[in-house]
Parts: C-alpha cells; structure tokens; sequence
C-alpha cells in the first residue's frame, strides 16, 4: 500500500474505484461529516430517509432495524438537469411520511424529516438543489388547484391573492453557485408546465386522499459540511409548512484544511488536517483525495454507479460486517472479504430454515386493489406455504423452486398431497432480469395475461412474483390491469369485459390454428432436449413446461398465445368485446403511465425497468407487432 499515493492521474482514478477505497470513503464521510451534521441538529427529533440508492450507504446506520417501507424516496439528479417533474416517480408514499412525522399524535412526537444523499461533483446534489424543490412547488400548486375544483379553502390565505406564484414559490438553496438567479427564474418559469402536465395525466389516482395529505405547503430546506439553511424552530411546529431537510452527507471539496464557516448559524467546522490536496482542482472534476492516516483515496459520493465497484455486496451487508473492513486490509482483500460475505449471506438465504416462512410470505407481496391479485417478490411465491395464501401464481422469472416445477405439482396432485382440496394452478414465464432479457417478456406476456385473466374469472386469488416484485411482476400486472381493469382508484375488475371474453379465447384460437401450415402454431420436439417446442414466426419458444393440469389452460389455448401472434389474438379479441376501432391501440403512454400509479398506491416499491416499459409500449402500440389478418 505504500506506493499506491505516489501514482499517476489515471492509475489513481483506477485504485479509488476499488471496493476498498470506495467503503472506506463511506464510512469516512458517515464519521467526518453526517455524524457532526446530525449531531448539530440533535435538537429536533429526526426522521431520517434514504434518497435511493446512493443516499441508503449513508443513512442505513442511522435508520431504525425495522425501517418502513414508505421511508424512501427516489430524487434523480437527471430530473434536475432539464427541470423535469418525473410522472413516473411521484414519491407520493415518501409525502405520506413526511405529514405523518411532521404531525404529532399521541403516539409520536413532532419529527423533522431529513433526506440524505451525496454528490461527487457539487456541494449539493441536483436531486436536492433542483429535483426534491421543483417537486414540492408542483405538489404545492396542484393541491391549491383541485382544492379550487372541489370548493375547499386554500392551503395558505394571503391578502387577497390568489396567485398561487406568489402562495407557493420555488424555493432553492440560496448561497452562492448552487442555483443561479437566472436559472432560478427559468425553473420558476416552467412550473405552471408541470402542473399542467400532471393534472392532465392524472397520475394523482387518490385525490381525496392526496388533499387529505397535503394541509401544508412542502418546503425544502439544506444542510452540507459547509453550509446550512434550516428552518427555525417556530417555523418547524407551526402550521405554515412541512419541512423537508436535505443533507449531503459527502465533502466534494478538495482543501479539507480550510475551515468553513456556515453562512447562516456562525458555526465553524474543520475537516480533518490530515487529508492531502492530490487531486485536481476542477469542481467539475470528481475530487479524489489521499487521506494519510488509513492510506486511501478519498471519493466524494463514492457509492455512486455501485455495480462497477461493489461486487453483489449491498449497503445492509457492509453495515452488519463494517468491523471486518479494516484499513489494514489491502485492495484484494477486501474483494476477497466481499466476495465472502456475499457467498455467505446467499447461503444462508438459500438454508433458511422454515420457522416464520409463512409470516415471513406475507411480508413479500401486496394485494393491489380490490383485484384479488397480489404482486410480491420471489419469496413471497415460495412452496408450500405460498398455497395458504394464492390458489394460482405467475413466475416471472427463469429459475423455479423444485417444488413448483410441473412434474413436482403433478406428483403431489396425483398423490393427494395438497394441504386443500382447491386445486392450485401455475404458470412460469422464463424472463431474464433487466437488460439480459432480449424478447422473452414480449413472447410470454400474452400467456401470462390470458394465465391470470381465466384464473380471475374464476375468482381466484392470484400472485405475480418476480426476484424482488418490483420490476417484471409488475410489468405483467400493468398489462392486465390496462386490459381487464376500470382504471380508477380503487382498482376493481370490469368483471363485464372479463365474462365475454374470456370464454372466447379457446373458440377465437380453433378458428386461427384452422390454417396452421400458414400460421407457424406447430408444435415440433427438439431432438437434442426432447423438449416440445413451438415454431413460431418469431424463432422457437420452449413450451416444455406448459402442462395443462398445472396452468388450468387448455393446451390449444397455450401454444396460440404464444409469441407475436398470441398478442395480436389476445389485443383483436380484446378490441372487439370492447368496441375499439381497429388499429387503435389498447394502452398509450399515459393510461399505463396511471395503471402503474395505482399499483403503487398498495405497492410502493413498484419500479419497473426502462427495459420493460419500452416493452410493454411495443406490446400495444408499436406498428412493428401489427401483422395482416390470417389467411381464410
């Protein structure tokens, strides 16, 4: 370790993106400078959140064992850069947080909430200095609006203007090269746009209860190693606002001998004198810095991009083992020590003893609605309790557990091993995680629509699941519910539409297969697997699994759904018992864009990838599925 200070620019770029140097630049900042910064503010009673993901390495010490699920919030800084009100993160359960610890009950004090995150290049991050403040004005503004639609009065009264401009202001950090006046200006300028865009959406699904929320205007505040605008402590308990703090828990500064004075309090803090000017002196440059006494190169927001550094390990696995990652260790070392956690913790997952797993179930899944349809994560699916709870589950993903595999079901229906005597139904669609699934997704989804659709009708209850029932599964259940639900809050089934077509599907598929030589519905055995095999258009489909006993389809039903012509069966049977004119999509942008905002109304964490929802944007509307009419 001792050569590894006296390198060149580019090799020490190289080292400081080793896991050792990027933990130990973490655990630096938590002790340096958000430990001091809380400690300054020990005063008020905290609420600390995680802005996602970064903000988590720094927040998890502080957050309580058993931390809710609406304790987050996910500010992208990319927001910031074009001033945009993201439509697709509202963090509405992140504003139900913030009033329920901002309000005082008899079971808990008045508390401030504090998000943390960090940033590499700028004293504050631009989900804090742009994102979180154009958020809280757009929200602040559009309450004010459908509290004028509905006749109610105003969230602040002021002398006759009904300006909500001047009722609700953009608020940002006022010290200098943070937010500068003319791009304040710009920002304030186009906040009407968002609102706009917003109400037009209708991505607030809940309006009742969105007002019911909002009785105070949001306002953000800042706090960072250098400078601080708090919100006063009678401003704080009174009923002028909901304080939001923001806290960058990272020093991007390069002279860490100097000592800082806060702008607003007076205070003085100095960082460690120990730490070496090395790096350049570009602010648009990451700082990277030696510090001397553990013999390491010191990142600002040094969890950022994790998958290139991290190596499987998560913020919860460093927190629990942070002892074991001593400076002591060298680079390889420490990946060593990573790599062992990981095994480990994977292990251990995988030996779980069964004792609580049913309780253990019930905390991975959410029932969405009034649907009888659950989305969970790949635990929440697991066999045998899984059956308690669900009569037919949908497996989004490519791996399976050996007791839900259709030769283990047949077995134990043949042998009369089910705990019910209600028969229990099962389908997996093999989609890849994230960027690694090409075209599975779009070649299974029409199955899974039709899996679920039969299965609703009758009135089962139904889980979709995925590795952590966030990304897929909920892919899956937004095509469903675009197709076979009233978009409203609270979800409900169009139970009509489910009754006439439903019952079709076996009858619309004869009619297809009738020209099967024109068709590609054959079905051909793979003579190296023996696996069957569907013939499609689209390249050959494994449909070994699809066994009829354990779907509850008939087999007919299966094979036609399959591929690019299974989805333009389902979409021209679906457009006739709905009445839509052909060649007019079933779902735009927007409608799924409501359809997931509903989901998240029982499912926070409902976040599907890019990746899915182009997917789902080309199972309904691109011209590239749209092929001519069978052949009579």
């Amino acid at each position: 370790m001792d050569n590894t200070r006296n390198v060149s620019s580019r090799d020490k770029k190289k080292f400081a993106n080793r896991a050792r140097h990027r933990l130990l630049s973490i655990r630096y900042d938590v002790e340096h400078y958000l430990k001091p910064l809380l400690f300054e503010l020990s005063s008020s009673n905290l609420a600390i959140v995680a802005n996602e993901r970064c903000g988590t390495w720094y927040a998890l010490p502080f957050l309580p064992s058993q931390q809710e699920p609406q304790a987050r919030c996910h500010f992208k800084s990319t927001d910031g850069h074009v001033h945009l009100f993201s439509l697709k993160r509202l963090n509405l359960a992140f504003l139900k947080f913030v009033v329920q610890s901002c309000s005082s009950t008899s079971s808990q004090q008045v508390a401030d909430v504090l998000v943390v995150d960090a940033s590499n290049k700028k004293e504050l991050p631009d989900s804090f200095s742009r994102t979180l403040p154009i958020w809280a004005c757009v929200l602040n503004r559009i309450a004010e609006k459908y509290r004028r639609e509905l006749g109610m009065d105003p969230l602040l009264v002021s002398g006759g203007d009904d300006d909500d401009a001047a009722l609700h202001p953009l608020y940002v950090p006022s010290w200098e090269g943070i937010v500068s006046e003319s791009e304040r200006i710009q920002m304030q300028a186009i906040i009407e746009t968002r609102v706009e865009e917003l109400y037009t959406s209708q991505a607030i699904v809940d309006v009742p209860g969105f007002l019911r929320l909002i009785t105070k205007p949001l306002r953000p505040f800042w706090i960072t190693p250098h400078h601080s605008e708090l919100p006063q402590q009678t401003d704080t308990h009174s009923t002028e606002c909901f304080p939001i703090i923001c806290c960058n828990a990272s020093n991007y500064r390069l002279d860490f001998c100097r000592a800082d004075k806060n702008m607003e309090t007076g205070s003085t803090r100095k960082t460690p004198a120990t730490a070496t000017n090395n790096g350049s002196k570009s602010k648009n440059n990451r700082a990277i810095v030696w510090i001397e006494e553990d013999y390491f190169w010191y990142t600002p927001g040094s969890c950022d991009d994790e998958e290139s550094w991290a190596r499987k390990m998560t913020p919860q696995l460093f927190w629990d083992h942070v002892e074991k990652f001593s400076a002591d260790l060298t680079d390889q070392e420490t990946d060593d020590l990573i790599d062992a956690l990981v095994q480990q913790q994977q292990q251990q997952q995988r030996s779980q003893q069964d004792v609580g797993e049913e309780s253990i179930i019930r905390d991975n899944f959410d029932w969405i609605g009034n649907l009888r349809l659950a989305i969970g994560s790949r635990r929440a699916g697991r066999p045998p309790y899984c059956w308690k709870s669900f009569d037919a589950i949908l497996n989004v993903t490519d791996t399976e557990y050996e007791d839900m595999k259709p030769s283990s079901l047949l077995l134990q229906q043949e042998h009369g091993k089910e705990e019910s005597s209600q028969p229990k139904f099962y389908l997996q669609m093999p989609v890849q995680e994230g960027k690694r699934d090409r075209v599975e997704l779009e070649q299974w989804l029409a199955l899974g629509i039709v899996f679920c659709a039969t299965h609703i009708l009758q009135g089962r209850r139904i889980l979709i699941h995925c590795a952590q029932g966030r990304d897929r599964s909920v892919a899956v259940a937004m095509a469903v519910i675009q197709l076979f639900g009233c978009l409203r809050y609270p979800l409900e089934w169009n139970r009509d539409l489910l009754e006439r077509t439903v019952p079709n599907f076996v009858v619309t598929l004869s009619s297809e297969t009738s020209n099967s030589e024109h068709s590609g519905m054959q079905l051909t055995t793979n003579p190296e697997t023996t696996t069957p095999t569907r013939n499609t258009k689209d390249g050959a489909i494994c449909v070994g699994s699809l066994d009829e006993a354990v779907t509850g389809l008939p087999q007919l039903l299966m094979q036609g759904m399959l591929g690019h012509q299974g989805r333009d069966v389902l979409q021209r049977l679906v457009r006739e018992q709905s009445n839509v004119p052909e060649g007019s999509p079933l779902a735009s942008k927007e409608s799924l864009r409501i359809v997931l905002h509903l989901i998240r109304q029982d499912r926070d964490v409902a976040e599907p990838a890019r990746f899915s929802m182009q997917k789902l944007n080309r199972f309904f509307m691109s011209d590239a599925f749209k092929k001519s009419p069978p052949q009579s």
